[in-house]
């Protein structure tokens, strides 16, 4: 996997897709944040607790698709602090490599083999109260 993405598109979406990583997970996984990217430029960002799922999209220069799971606060707390230039992710052996500028970070990857189902699907859901 390997894609460049705007830092702001990107922390926005890290953002968004953390909002539902419980603070102390019953299991690793549910610390993760999933990171996938498309042959056709989209970038998804997910994260599940087994109640609540977020999931963000936006578009990223791809070079090669692929899909990781890392530990989400850490991703979060990585991207938050970078300067504003564009964003390098890579995987690299068994890492996600994080480079933006000079600062560069490693994260190890969770096993995607033994994830969770996310919840999906294309029925939208109205949270308003209907008369």
């Amino acid at each position: 996997m390997e894609f460049r993405v705007d830092r702001q598109t990107l922390a926005d979406a890290v953002a968004w897709a953390a909002r539902t990583l419980p603070a102390r997970p019953a299991l690793p996984v549910l610390a993760g944040m999933l990171i996938e990217v498309t042959d056709q430029g989209e970038l998804s960002l997910a994260a599940f607790d087994y109640e609540v799922s977020a999931r963000a999209w936006d578009a990223a220069t791809v070079t090669e698709p692929g899909r990781v799971l890392v530990p989400g606060r850490l991703l979060s707390d990585i991207v938050r602090n970078l300067p504003p230039q564009p964003v390098d992710i890579f995987t690299k052996g068994s890492e996600v490599v994080v480079r933006c500028g000079p600062a560069e970070f490693g994260l190890l990857t969770l096993p995607v083999e033994v994830q969770y189902l996310w919840a999906t699907g294309d029925h939208p859901i109205n949270l308003l109260p209907t008369s």
